[in-house]
């Protein structure tokens, strides 16, 4: 009897390890497949923080069923017009996700990871990441748009490389 390693699938067209050839432009997958968020922004003055590299995190509402992880993609775009009644522009390449944690805004103070952030310096170089002026501006934000205290997932990635 001769023994054969199990079969893996391609993903993409469905075909078996062994039907795998050089007419298949697709591989089998070693795992999970890496998805790519697709995340809208909604503040202008967020676009050329994303572009010149200094929003390096974004922070969203929990999503129900699978969440970003860590080696996932995250693509920025904005509407050209009317949200869902307009075309998408999309905003800069896709970034890899380097890091994921739920984090509890209030007020005056982060909550994140089991840590706890305050004091003016620390808010401020977390609201200067997320792409704000300050940590007063930052707040403002999430409790006009959720209301604090907001709930959500910090979601960070490397800063586009400079040419």
């Amino acid at each position: 009897m001769i023994h054969q390693p199990p079969c893996q699938i391609c993903e993409t067209c469905g075909r078996r390890d062994g039907s795998h050839d050089s007419d298949c432009p697709h591989k089998p997958h070693d795992g999970p497949r890496k998805r790519v968020w697709r995340k809208a922004i909604s503040i202008p003055s967020m676009v050329e923080r994303i572009l010149n590299g200094t929003k390096v995190t974004t922070i969203r509402p929990v999503p129900e069923g699978r969440r970003p992880a860590v080696g996932d993609q995250i693509q920025f775009f904005r509407w050209t017009g009317r949200p869902y009644r307009s075309k998408q522009e999309t905003i800069g390449g896709p970034m890899e996700i380097t890091r994921v944690g739920e984090v509890t805004i209030d007020l005056g103070c982060i909550h994140s990871n089991g840590a706890r952030f305050y004091g003016d310096d620390m808010l401020a170089s977390v609201a200067k990441n997320d792409g704000f002026d300050s940590w007063a501006e930052m707040q403002a934000w999430f409790d006009g748009a959720h209301g604090l205290p907001f709930t959500g997932l910090l979601i960070g990635w490397e800063a586009p490389k400079k040419d």
